[in-house]
Parts: structure tokens; sequence; C-alpha cells
């Protein structure tokens, strides 16, 4: 580590300075630390030195004294960190823990003159990790692992780093969020170079997909200056709310307490939730959990760029390194594949969705049969799958991909599920006749509130299902399900328009649907000639090669696209052409 262990003998004398001016996320890395020697070493002074900025994030630690240091200020310069070193000794600091050891910091210990333990960095074998040649790839000690070695340094009793303790949600809070049973869903979408951020528009299909999950919440986290980026991201979401420019940071800091889980960069946010054991997905382009940044105890919760594909990752330690090609490294990662994530982080009825699913496969046999055939084409996956989703809306959803994807498999005998294709996760592909088909799987449901209660009643056994004339629908009813439906062209239209795939889109009208959709209601709301339904989404019509509809009532329907610039071919229609489900 650099230093010898002090032989220190810890009393109520003893009163401890920790030095760490910046950044946001590695200064929300040592609170588990600090928070755990705080807790085993009670008669022990600690003082916090950084700078004003990061003062919520420090006074989330219970007997922490804060100071802040104003390096643009009066303690700017040599003489500005002998006045910083003169403030300090009258506090009556006695050791020094640098978990920091840069310039200011080296300077400031100097002019102290006290013990001080040091941090070991690792500067070296960081380096041998991000080299374009001779790279040593191999997980570093972590930056917890070196924080904890320093104030462990110190002396005192010894300690394992822990979670802080959450907070309660503070009147800001309150009044921003109201008060809802949800699953809240933090996302923090940016990061401090390009290196690192996830591509807007895969990020935006995350979004849409937790949108239609039901019981969820989702809050956008960002800078003021992102609002706009921000309501870009969530545009046409029921379940969003933008915190930037809404919240301070101690605000943001205390709504981030009450999550379920947080989405974020290689970046700070995620470690503000991971101060307080939040369960926290990062997403990482050139930079590397190897490094030893992944926040506290979330390592399990990492999604990586393809380094098999882009093999010199970790380009650099913080991000800041872009070789040529590497631009579009986050592309490897499938906005299916981060969603998958989030929902089994917040799986926490997962016998409830068992048995719900067993009820659902004793009531419709051809689920059944759906489930044992695909599970014998791939190892069981789909049994796992169920075992794994998150609630009983997840259960339905891939209920859908499994009926599509046994009429698929009667049909043509190349069918892959789930392909990673340029970044890209569709439910199904089929090579047939010189052409790669993309089929993507849209259940249409009834509104929350409703389906809600419909699952609540098939559960206790008092759904019997809709009768064909208890309900109406119209074409004013049906419309908003249009713009969820042209979502699913724009995340496949450069595989259309650049790689040559055709997309089918495949929708379910759910048997727990609060309406009356018939076979020939879907062939006349999803008629692409229809200019009511579709003159909003023009690229939708010109891309989109055709619709299977699966109706409440009546036959599966397929619904040529003939204007398509990327239609099918004759060979390809004709079987299409054929399709029903038995």
């Amino acid at each position: 580590m650099g230093f010898d262990k002090l032989s220190l003998t810890m009393k109520s004398s003893k009163h401890i300075l920790i030095i760490r001016l910046s950044a946001m996320g590695d200064v929300a890395m040592v609170v588990p630390v600090v928070y755990a020697f705080a807790k085993a070493n009670p008669d022990t002074k600690i003082t916090f030195l950084s700078k004003a900025f990061f003062r919520p994030i420090l006074e989330t630690i219970p007997n922490v004294h804060f100071v802040a240091a104003e390096t643009e200020g009066k303690h700017k310069g040599i003489l500005g960190l002998w006045r910083l070193s003169r403030e300090l000794k009258v506090l009556g600091i006695t050791h020094v823990a640098d978990v920091h050891d840069v310039l200011r910091s080296k300077i400031l210990r100097k002019f102290l003159g006290l013990p001080n333990v040091v941090i070991d960095k690792g500067r070296a074998e960081k380096k041998a990790l991000t080299s374009a040649k001779n790279k040593d790839f191999k997980p570093l000690k972590t930056t917890i692992q070196r924080y904890t070695e320093v104030i462990q340094g110190i002396g005192g009793n010894t300690f394992e780093p822990i979670a802080i303790a959450k907070l309660h949600s503070n009147e800001a809070v309150l009044d921003f969020t109201g008060s809802d049973t949800k699953k809240w869903i933090g996302i923090a979408p940016f990061a401090a170079h390009q290196g690192k951020q996830y591509p807007l528009d895969l990020m935006r299909e995350v979004i849409l997909a937790l949108d239609q999950e039901v019981n969820v919440r989702l809050f956008l986290f960002g800078a003021p200056q992102e609002t706009e980026p921000l309501e870009a991201l969530s545009k046409d979401c029921d379940s969003c709310s933008i915190v930037a420019g809404n919240l301070n940071f101690k605000d943001q800091i205390n709504l981030i307490a009450q999550l379920d889980s947080m989405l974020s960069m290689d970046s700070g946010n995620g470690h503000l939730a991971a101060m307080f054991g939040i369960p926290t997905v990062t997403l990482w382009g050139v930079t590397h959990p190897y490094a030893g940044f992944a926040p506290f105890g979330q390592e399990e919760h990492c999604i990586l760029s393809n380094r098999e594909h882009y093999p010199l990752i970790p380009t650099s330690v913080y991000g800041n390194k872009v070789p040529e090609g590497y631009e579009d490294v986050m592309r490897s990662i499938a906005p299916e594949e981060v969603v998958r994530k989030i929902e089994k982080i917040l799986s926490n009825t997962k016998n409830l969705i068992n048995q719900t699913a067993k009820q659902i496969l004793l009531n419709k046999p051809n689920y059944k049969r759906n489930l044992e055939f695909l599970d014998s084409k791939y190892d069981g996956r789909f049994s796992n799958l169920l075992a794994e989703l998150n609630n009983d809306i997840n259960v339905l959803s891939l209920f859908s991909e499994m009926e599509f994807g046994y009429l698929l498999h009667q049909l043509f005998s190349e069918v892959i599920y789930e392909p990673k294709i340029k970044g890209k996760l569709p439910d199904w592909l089929v090579t047939s006749a010189g052409q790669k088909i993309i089929f993507e799987v849209k259940k249409i449901n009834p509104n929350e509130s409703e389906l809600e209660k419909r699952i609540g009643q098939f559960k206790k056994g008092n759904y019997k299902g809709v009768e064909k004339n208890s309900f109406e629908t119209s074409l004013t009813n049906f419309l908003p399900q249009i713009s969820k439906i042209s979502n699913k062209e724009s995340a496949y239209r450069e595989l259309i328009t650049q790689h040559n795939y055709k997309l089918i889109i495949c929708i379910d009208v759910i048997s727990l649907h609060n309406e009356y959709i018939t076979d020939i209601d879907l062939k006349e709301y999803l008629n692409f000639n229809n200019k009511l339904v579709f003159e909003k989404y023009p690229e939708f019509c010109e891309n989109v090669a055709g619709i299977i509809g699966k109706p409440k009532f009546g036959n599966l329907v397929f619904i040529e696209n003939k204007n398509s610039k990327f239609g099918l071919n004759k060979e390809n229609l004709e079987i299409l052409k054929q399709i029903r489900l038995s």
C-alpha cells in the first residue's frame, strides 16, 4: 500500500482528518468506509475535508464534521492552503487520512505536519490495465479496498465497509413524489465523457420498455442544464418524473435513498445510490470494473460492453480516451439486456410469479404446449425465464413471445430466440428464402388499474374472461396504441434500412384485455393505407414489412404492407398468408 500501518491506540483524544476533495463518485465511495469506521470507533472524532458542493453527501454520515475547502476562494494557492492548515489545526486534528493524494493534499499534509496515511492509487497497475499494448487484463484492488486500507491504517477497531442507513423522505421529496406503492427506479443517463455514456436512442428504448411495466415509476436524474434531453428521452412516457432542475442536490440524495433500483453509467449517481445499498445497475463503455471503480457492493449488476469486439477495453480509467473505431462500443449492450437486469433486481415476488405462471398454464393448454415445445428447443430457457421475471405483466409478455415463437417454428426451419444483432436483441429472427426477418412482439394491455384488477381476479379464481358482447371498441380507443407499436419500427430502423433486415410486428391482444377487439378490427385499424391511423408515422409505413395480429376474438391475421420499401419476397409472403393458431 506504500505505507506502514501506524501503531496507534485510539482514544477519545484522537481526531482524524479525512481528505477527499473530488469528484462526486469518489466522495460517495468513501462514505461506506467512513460510516463503518465511525460505528466501530465511536470515541474517535472525524472531520472530512472536501469541496462545499459535496457537503450533502458527507452529512449523511452521523457524527462526522464537514469542512469545506474553498479552493477557488480563500484556500486557493499555497497561501490559501497554509491558511486552511491553520484553520484545521485549531480543530485539534491529530492524524490525517489522505484518500486523494493530489498536489493540494500533499501540500496540506506538509503544512499540518501530523502523522498520516496516504492512499496507494495503484497507478502503475492501472496503466498496465489500460495500455493498448501488452495489456495486463486482471481485476485490481477496488477503490473501496484502497480507502479502507488508508483509514484502517490509522489504527483503531477493525471494520468492514457497510452501506449507510437509508434516509427518511424529507418534505421537498414528499412534495415532488407524492406517495404511492410503486417500484421506484432512478435513471441517470449522462456521464462526464462520451466513452462511458450509453447512446441516448438506446436509453430511450430502455425507458420506453420500463414505462410499459405495471407498478413502476421512473425518476430521471441529471444536471439542471440537462432537462431538455431528459424531456426528449421521456416523451410519451406515463411513469417518468424529471428530477433535474426540480430538486436541489441535497434533496436528490434524499430521493435516491428511497429508490428500489438505480440505473447509471460508470458515474457519480451510481455511487450515490450504492452508498445507501440501493441495487444499482451500471453500464460500462471504454472503462471497466477491473480498474476498481464499480459502485460499492454492486459488481454483479455491472453490464459490460463486448470485449471480444473491442479488446482494448478498458482504454482509460476515466473514460476520456476513445480509440478510433470505439465510438459505438456501448451499442454492444442491448436495451433488452438492461431491462431484464432491472426486472430481475426488482423481483421480490418470485414464488408468487411462479404460482401465477402455473395457474395460467393450467387454464391455457396452448400456453403449456408452447412452453414444453420451446423448452425442448432451447434447453429449458423459457421455464427459467418464467422463474426470473418480476411481476405478472412480465409473465404475460413472455407468454406472448412464446405464442408467436411456437407459430414461427411451425412455419420456418431456421428460427432463433433473442439473437444479438448489432447491439439489438429482437424477440425472434427467421432466416428464410434469402431474407432475414425480425419478428418483434407487442402486447396490447388495458389501462394499468383495469389490468391489475383483472389479474387479481384471475389469481383468486374469480375472473372468467370477457364475454364477447360485454365491451365495445373504437378506433379512437385504439389510436393511443399506435405510437407504442411504432416504437418497434424506430428501434430497428437502422437494421432495416442499412443492413437489409425485414421487420414483422406481432401484436397480441392479451386475454385479460378490457375491450372487444376482433380480427376484423385489427384488419381495419392496422391497414397501412389507413391515413387516420398512420399519417403521423411515415417511417413506419415505409419500413415495416407487415403485421401479425392475434385478436381477443376471431382468427390470427397477417396484414401485408404493400407500400413497404423493405417488404418480404414472394416465398415468405406465401408462408405468412397461411398462418393460423390452433
